[in-house]
């Protein structure tokens, strides 16, 4: 895969070509048929060569399980042979096919890192696997010989991938949140999530570098799929019409309340020693009318 410093941009391949290369597809761990001859993790990833790109493959039809595969030319823009055949009219040629050219003086959006989703229904099935199935998919994800995840989604009150609906205050005209309560997250999604923090902890403290402000190890996004039913307009936690948080009132400060809320989980994440890295408004908030 080529384009030179001066084409025009492609970017229907060059997406397509980067998506071949680097995509994963990725199982729950215990369905995943490992031939018996084969690890089930890759060894640790050697750093490349300056001017080489080291890459693996999953693909279940030829048994390959984040196999290493053939390193490959990466040819940085500010490298003579990069540019030096290039003219304005160059074109990718198929004998060219398989480097990588990347223009290193060009930044974009900065990667912060990649990971998934950490749900209570997924929490519900990791307290079901025994202490072996545990290890192993924490090694798979977030291990030095598996995926690495450093970056992690997070529920605040209930999901589509909770076990059922459920908010952390659902006492009306309650302002002040003082029946504010999250009993329900402590039963599976907290010891889920700091079983995450100390696989990436346990990594980290063995591997090239410790936990640092600038890698601060297992970042949170926290969402809510809805605030609590008596602070939208159809009183509902989950409603079939269009809906929306009240507007604040002097007697009845709905917003000030929702953000009291939203305080009050962050000031309990923190007390158990997890502090989201960022919050969202709202899941999904062009589609969100149902909540």
């Amino acid at each position: 895969m080529q384009r030179h410093e001066n084409q025009p941009a492609q970017p229907r391949w060059v997406a397509a070509g980067l998506l071949a290369l680097f995509a994963v597809h990725t199982q729950p761990v215990g369905s995943i048929p490992v031939p018996p001859s084969a690890s089930p993790f890759r060894p640790p990833m050697q750093p490349a060569l300056a001017d080489q790109l080291n890459w693996v493959l999953t693909d279940r039809s030829k048994a390959a399980f984040l196999s290493p595969q053939p390193s490959v030319p990466f040819v940085s823009s500010e490298t003579p042979a990069a540019t030096a055949t290039a003219s304005p009219n160059t074109r990718r040629r198929d004998d060219d096919a398989d480097i990588v050219v990347v223009r290193s003086a060009t930044l974009l959006q900065e990667i912060y890192g990649f990971g998934g989703a950490l749900t209570e229904s997924s929490a519900s099935v990791f307290e079901k696997l025994t202490p072996g199935a545990q290890a192993r998919f924490l090694e798979a994800y977030y291990g030095d010989t598996g995926h690495r995840y450093t970056m992690a989604r997070t529920h605040i009150g209930s999901c589509d991938f909770s076990l059922d609906y459920y908010a952390y205050q659902s006492q009306k005209d309650d302002f002040n949140m003082t029946t504010f309560n999250m009993t329900r997250d402590h039963q599976r999604l907290i010891p889920f999530i700091k079983r995450v923090q100390a696989a990436i902890a346990g990594r980290n403290a063995t591997g090239a570098a410790a936990t640092t402000a600038a890698d601060p190890g297992l970042r949170i996004v926290s969402s809510p799929w809805s605030p609590p039913g008596w602070l939208k307009t159809c009183d509902q936690r989950f409603c079939l019409v269009d809906c929306g948080l009240r507007q604040e009132e002097t007697d009845k400060p709905y917003r000030s309340a929702y953000a009291l809320y939203i305080s009050k989980y962050l000031d309990e994440m923190a007390a158990n020693g997890i502090k989201p890295w960022a919050i969202t408004p709202q899941n999904e908030p062009l589609v969100s009318h149902s909540h």
